[in-house]
């Protein structure tokens, strides 16, 4: 872009800039070179440094609070935000109490639960309250309860809500040794069960106690919290390192189950022959493989764990695996559309779309960060090596012997000055404007060593040559960059003129070539390179992809759109008929416009949870009602009048359909997930390569159980589905459909011109300048994934308050007057007319609240958070003074904070936004797990919709709460955009429109987050003279009933095998018979005292 038009754009803070010519539009932020990568020299002329001259700022007030210690710090509640909860403790619901209470009424919440009142209930209630809970899990803040609560629900959602059922199920998971238990059953099936196999065994039907077993535990596995509860009932605890793979077993057990048309057994599925012939089927056996450690015969299956993992579990045509897979093909059709632009120039906009088409607009400064920070450091390292080579070349030129000078050499004096910069560089910088009295005295002592004047002192010479006009010059050099630049450019040509160009190819590079090489990445890392894609194919595609992989920062994004938009408008019709009564001095119109756009979107990230690739189709809808008018004498061969456009209503709304695939990022090294997100394009790009969206699978029903690792290999990478690939290339890959995708907003603007026209009959010559001021409410952008290992749910609501100007032309045979306000992103291309114009936008305020919620195998990440972006920075400072002091108690260092603030200030842009970002508290994140776990089993049970609701509310009100977020990240925001729209609009319009839109981190200061819950002192939950129930069960203290040589007879519904259970446990069996016994005992005292007389 022209220095001018930066310039302007700076002095005026502009956002946004609108090009409009006869072939369309094209909107971009304006290119500013960053002031906190360059330096700014003061004006030459002044001999004392002018400190930068920026208007005043909101003073946050570190330093005082700072100095005020530790009762000025706190974690204050911003104004505005919500209670944590907004129910009052009477109207709690009795799950929610029940959560709450640190011994909860088990009697009374049973049966709640399982909706009666029984002699059953009030056993399993007994039962429950004997369970040693807290050893079995940690304890959720605030919430001592949850877990007994999660596992009555999974045992009201197992059985049915049958106590009997539940009883039952209780005793067959103390006998249930899982891991040992699945591993015999995988052994026994890899020595009796091939493929080949006479008769297919089919289990007999289960008993209703080893059902509601199973379906116990995998309700508490589809739960965030409830997998870890399964070590309270299983005889042998289950391994950290396998509750995973034990929770995949389950999920896909269940599924596999359905299929078969039995009852909910991985062991029974494990010795059926058919199992393995589905993708559950065969997720199953690779879990069950990892459980007993054979690793060998698991990981030619490990895709379809991963693909359980993500919630799929069928790859038959129409299956969610088919439709991902077809998604994933699109990425090689887009590659294809884009190369054959030159062959088919004329297409339809909205059929034969591509994202990769914006890629001739580059990838608008993505792959760059912080300024100070990266681009700062560099740039100067690149400065100092480019005159450090200069000088060097510069030296060797030899100096002239003369009994008297008067004209310097240039080399004699270019080295000199480069000297005398380089030798205080780290002290004062090499770059400086004009040079004092004393930096010329050095300068010329410098040259004077090398001269020989055998006919003057060395003073007298000094002298002399300072007196010279070229030595005096030096005082208002500006010696930066730029001047480099010409000096090395002088030197090269001096060079080629003084000897002959070589001809040999591996010659080393000399140090004029290394100066030329540092010069140009010091213009790079201040401009950010140019990475404009001229022509598109798929090497270009993946050479482009491939740096953004390896250069992207924490929270970079870029967002590659191209498609078309289609609509009808009642502007043209109705500006026509009202101009033709020319007698009239006003002249109204109707602006009405329905438009339907899709475009084509690809996106890739670096998020604060993964790294992440994005395909998509995006369908575009926008309303318009506005009314205008042109106020002005129609003179005959010309008009000259005003023009008035107010847009009444303005709705546009954007829908996303595609999928999202994520690698994990936390706790990894960057250059690990570098080199793996780099594969992962790769795969992409290689795998999508033409084919049919679904490959023939390798293994057949009857084959696909048994294919070794040699199978998949010999089959080739073509014999399966792309996705099915990646699965298997990429164990943690996430793959995610997208649930609910895009973006909405109300315009309101009005616009008011000079405009005119001149002309004869109906060619007319038209003009108009003009302002215009819009505001944008109800903003909100959403997004959230239907399925994947990693689900992301993101909400962002704000707004925005913007004026701009403009300036336009048009040229044909049209009547209507141009107009100049808010016309951008639309097809204006009239067939009738040639439009130019130019205009410019500011965006005055507005913000956004933004909530990410990532939730990892169904866990909130850790790193979860809220955030407030502001557009304009006294807004940002103004918040701040409310925020600083929990900054300051979360460990932020006040001169550092201070330093940011003072940086932000100094070098703010028109594309720079500002935000704070709190994550969640570890003791939110518990109690939001607990929260949803409570959540997912109650939706399994008839009637819980006020208590799911109430579950709900509370979740919600708790990420409204300043005091369950800590802070983590301030940061400065650089946006960039570039959009071009090309079409024809006359009442129907058609456009093509394709964009490039960016964002990264251009400054930020990071807070060590508190990652362990902080451990108050323990409260007696039993009052005064209450002696607390004897906590016998699983794991407790070593019962009377069971010593470690007990061989105990299992009950006839349980395992066929009979289990030794361990000394520090309680036999179920017997604890459910003492407590009958004692109920008919007290039953039978209650009958004789009645017999009594009074």
């Amino acid at each position: 872009m022209p220095d001018l038009i930066s310039k302007i754009a700076g002095q005026f803070d502009i956002t946004r800039l609108n090009a409009d010519h006869p072939l369309g539009q094209t909107q971009l932020t304006p290119s500013l070179p960053s002031s906190a990568i360059v330096p700014e020299l003061p004006p030459l002329g002044s001999r004392r440094q002018v400190e930068a001259v920026t208007r005043p700022r909101v003073d946050v007030g570190i330093d005082r609070l700072a100095a005020k210690g530790g009762a000025a710090l706190g974690s204050p509640t911003v104004p505005g935000t919500a209670p944590s909860t907004s129910i009052s403790p009477a109207d709690l619901p009795p799950v929610l109490k029940a959560m709450t209470q640190a011994r909860p009424q088990l009697s009374l919440l049973v049966p709640e639960i399982f909706g009666s009142r029984t002699e059953a209930t009030e056993l399993l209630a007994e039962t429950l309250s004997r369970l040693d809970v807290p050893r079995a899990q940690e304890e959720v803040p605030n919430l001592a309860s949850a877990p007994v609560v999660l596992l009555t629900l999974a045992l009201a959602a197992a059985s049915g809500r049958n106590a009997d059922d539940a009883l039952q199920g209780l005793q067959v998971l103390q006998y249930l040794n899982l891991i040992e238990d699945i591993a015999d059953a995988w052994r026994q099936r890899t020595a009796n069960i091939g493929p080949d196999a006479a008769e297919p065994y089919r289990p007999p039907d289960m008993d209703t106690a080893t059902a509601t077993a199973w379906q116990t535990l995998t309700a508490l596995a589809s739960t965030p919290t409830g997998l870890p509860l399964c070590q309270l009932l299983l005889q042998r605890p289950i391994e950290a390192s396998q509750l995973l793979d034990v929770s995949l077993m389950l999920k896909a057990a269940a599924v596999a189950a359905t299929e078969a048309g039995i009852g909910l057994d991985p062991i029974a599925l494990l010795r059926l022959p058919s199992t393995g012939r589905t993708l559950a089927g065969e997720a199953l056996l690779c879990a069950a493989a990892r459980l007993a450690g054979d690793l060998a015969a698991a990981a030619p299956h490990s895709w379809a764990l991963g693909a359980v993992r993500n919630d799929l579990m069928s790859d038959g045509p129409g299956s969610d695996f088919a439709v991902i897979n077809d998604r994933l093909m699109k990425m090689g059709r887009w590659v294809e559309r884009a190369t054959s632009d030159r062959e088919t120039p004329l297409r339809h906009p909205m059929r034969a779309k591509s994202p990769f088409r914006a890629l001739h607009h580059g990838v608008q400064q993505v792959d760059r960060g912080a300024s100070i920070g990266h681009h700062k450091v560099l740039r100067d390292q690149a400065v100092l090596t480019a005159a450090s080579n200069l000088r060097d070349h510069l030296v060797t030129t030899p100096p002239p012997a003369a009994s008297s000078l008067t004209i310097v050499p240039t080399a004699l004096l270019r080295s000199a000055v480069l000297e005398h910069c380089l030798a205080d560089a780290d002290a004062r910088g090499l770059e400086r404007a004009g040079f004092d009295t004393a930096a010329l005295k050095n300068i010329v002592a410098r040259m004077s060593e090398r001269l020989t004047l055998p006919d003057e002192t060395p003073a007298t010479a000094a002298a002399r040559l300072l007196a010279l006009p070229e030595v005096q010059a030096l005082a208002s050099l500006r010696l930066d960059a730029a001047t480099l630049s010409s000096w090395t450019g002088d030197a090269r040509r001096a060079k080629d003129e003084g000897q002959p160009a070589s001809t040999s190819g591996d010659m080393a590079p000399g140090p004029l070539d290394i100066a030329h090489a540092a010069l140009q990445t010091a213009r790079d890392e201040a401009l950010g390179r140019d990475t404009r894609v001229a022509d598109i194919n798929r090497e270009t595609v993946r050479s482009a992809l491939q740096d953004i992989v390896q250069n992207i920062e924490g929270s970079g994004r870029l967002r590659l759109s191209a498609g078309g938009i289609s609509g009808i408008g009642l502007r043209q019709i109705t500006a026509t008929i009202s101009a033709l009564a020319s007698a009239l001095f006003l002249r109204g119109r109707v602006d009405a416009q329905l438009q339907q756009g899709r475009q084509a979107v690809f996106e890739i990230a670096m998020a604060p949870f993964d790294a992440e690739i994005m395909l998509a189709t995006q369908r575009q809808s926008k309303r318009n009602i506005g009314l205008g008018g042109f106020i002005g004498p129609d003179l005959g061969a010309g008009k000259i009048g005003i023009n008035v456009d107010a847009n009444l209503w303005i709705s546009e709304h954007n829908q996303l359909a595609g999928i999202t695939l994520r690698l994990p990022r936390v706790g990894r090294p960057m250059s690990t997930l570098r080199d793996e997100f780099s594969r992962l394009v790769d795969h992409l790009l290689d795998g999508s390569t033409g084919g049919s969206a679904m490959a023939a699978p390798l293994n057949t029903a009857t084959t696909r159980a048994t294919a070794t690792t040699a199978d998949v290999e010999a089959a080739g990478p073509g014999a399966h589905p792309l996705l099915r690939q990646l699965l298997q290339a990429f164990p943690d890959l996430t793959v995610n459909q997208i649930a609910n995708g895009g973006d909405s907003r109300r315009r309101h603007s009005i616009g008011v011109d000079l405009a005119g026209a001149i002309g004869a009959g109906w060619f007319k010559a038209t003009s108009s300048l003009g302002g215009y001021a819009e505001g944008q409410r109800d903003v909100t952008r959403h997004y959230a994934d239907a399925s994947g290992r990693m689900r992301l749910v993101r909400s962002v609501k704000g707004e925005i308050d913007s004026a701009g100007m403009a300036a336009r032309a048009a040229l044909g045979a049209g009547p209507a007057v141009a107009n100049a306000t808010g016309n951008y992103g639309n097809a204006h291309l009239h067939v009738m007319g040639l439009p130019i114009g130019l205009g410019a936008e500011r965006i005055f305020g507005g913000g956004f609240d933004r909530n990410d919620r990532m939730y990892e195998d169904g866990r909130l990440h850790p790193l979860s958070f809220v955030e407030r972006e502001f557009y304009d920075l006294d807004e940002f400072l103004e918040n701040l003074k409310h925020e600083v002091p929990a900054w300051l108690t979360a460990g932020a260092p006040p001169e550092r904070l201070q330093q940011l603030l003072d940086e932000i200030k100094t070098y703010a842009q028109p594309t720079h936004t500002f935000s704070t970002r709190w994550i969640v508290t570890p003791e939110m994140k518990a109690r939001d797990d607990a929260y949803r776990s409570t959540i997912a089993l109650l939706e399994l049970l008839p009637h819980s919709g006020d208590t799911v609701a109430a579950l709900r509310e509370a979740v919600e009100a708790h990420w409204h709460d300043r005091q369950c977020m800590q802070p983590y990240s301030m940061r400065a925001y650089d946006r960039q955009l570039r959009q071009r729209t090309r079409g024809v609009d006359l009442v129907a319009h058609l456009a093509a429109v394709d964009s490039a839109e960016a964002s990264h981190i251009d400054n930020r200061l990071d807070v060590k987050p508190r990652t362990q819950v902080a451990r108050q002192a323990p409260v007696n939950p039993f009052p005064p003279m209450w002696s607390p129930p004897l906590r016998a069960l699983l794991p407790s203290m070593a019962s009377p009933y069971c010593t470690s040589g007990d061989n105990m007879a299992p009950p006839s519904n349980a395992m066929a095998a009979a289990r030794v259970f361990p000394a520090d446990g309680m036999d179920l069996q017997r604890c459910i018979e003492e407590l009958q016994q004692q109920r008919s005992t007290r039953a039978a005292k209650v009958t004789r005292n009645a017999n009594l007389p009074v």
